[in-house]
């Protein structure tokens, strides 16, 4: 059951998301309506005179009674209205609704798009409860497809003549965005805003317990190109022999998310005694020595063993997450991830 309320002001570093009023009509028709550029891939011609505009405003307006209705006029913060987004074509019992944007020409290329588009999304999805947006754009309206690219939406398919617009039928690239996918960006942010200090490797001190000892036998640079962070590489070892390894990675990006900053193995004979999870804590010194306060410990979803650790540690479940295709985890062949916080503050 969806919660409508309504088109409500939206405010974000840069912009101001509001209704569109009658005291809008000139500065929307010399921004935008009238520009047959902005017009080219849309369903209406340019607007002819300012009272072709405040028509469609008072439009607009009469629309605005009703808490279905949201469609937010987009505003520099000093109140220059510059573009226009609607979500329109709500379809109560599928949960899911059609996104469209446009903005005035001399304000392309500044992200004053993907900004609005990312407010409000996340206000369908937080507020409304919209489980599904989609968006499509003419395959030869590339910038509208980089927007759709920057928010997060996923490319889905292609509709050949999908809508006729005012070159004609137009062939066009749909994408979509659920609630769950927005909801994974979120963390993503979330995780890669925390601190992190790292000037160098440590030295390492002694890490024992009275079962196992890890032995440091590599520390690895980062890889800024393949988005890799530091890492030290230990052997978990029992008694002079190895018996597993273990890595700490040091640091947050998108890729983490999906594959944590800890991984770990043991050899099969030796499972089942909880050296695993002794192993990870014997690593807190490390993390925190770098000033890192959560760890994500991430695995397959079909590995119970692994998750058994993660629940051990005490660490929080988060979600199943389905793996993008650009991560290495996908093109090894997995599929989802189990993703686990381990407040290491605690």
């Amino acid at each position: 059951m969806l919660t409508h309320v309504g088109t409500q002001t939206i405010e974000t570093e840069r912009l101001v998301l509001r209704r569109v009023t009658p005291d809008d009509a000139e500065m929307m028709f010399k921004n935008w309506a009238n520009d047959e550029d902005v017009a080219r891939y849309m369903r209406w011609s340019p607007h002819g005179t300012v009272e072709d505009t405040r028509s469609i405003i008072a439009n607009w307006c009469d629309g605005y009674k009703s808490a279905h209705k949201y469609h937010w006029g987009i505003c520099l913060k000093d109140g220059e209205i510059i573009g226009s987004l609607s979500v329109a074509g709500i379809d109560e019992f599928d949960s899911r609704a059609d996104l469209g944007y446009c903005i005035g020409k001399a304000y392309w290329g500044r992200g004053y798009t993907s900004e609005a588009v990312s407010a409000v999304l996340d206000y369908m999805f937080s507020r409304v409860g919209i489980n599904r947006i989609e968006a499509y754009h003419a395959v030869s309206n590339l910038a509208s497809g980089r927007v759709m690219q920057k928010v997060g939406m996923t490319r889905e398919g292609h509709a050949r003549q999908k809508y006729k617009g005012r070159d004609g039928f137009e062939d066009s690239d749909m994408y979509g965005i659920t609630r769950d996918d927005w909801e994974i960006q979120k963390e993503i942010a979330y995780y890669n805003s925390l601190p992190v200090t790292f000037d160098g490797f440590i030295e390492v001190p002694m890490l024992a317990n009275d079962e196992i000892y890890l032995v440091c036998t590599g520390k690895k640079e980062a890889i800024p190109a393949k988005k890799y962070v530091p890492a030290y590489d230990f052997a978990i070892c029992k008694g002079g022999e190895q018996i597993g390894e273990i890595n700490l990675r040091i640091g947050y990006t998108d890729g983490l998310y999906y594959g944590g900053q800890i991984g770990y193995g043991v050899d099969e004979k030796q499972r089942g005694h909880g050296y695993a999870a002794q192993a990870c804590r014997l690593l807190l010194p490390v993390a925190r020595a770098h000033g890192m306060k959560k760890l994500l410990i991430t695995n397959d979803h079909t590995n119970h063993a692994s998750k058994r650790v993660c629940e051990k540690l005490g660490a929080r479940f988060l979600r199943v997450a389905p793996l993008p295709e650009w991560h290495e985890l996908y093109q090894e062949g997995q599929r989802f991830e189990n993703i686990f916080e381990w407040d290491i503050e605690a």
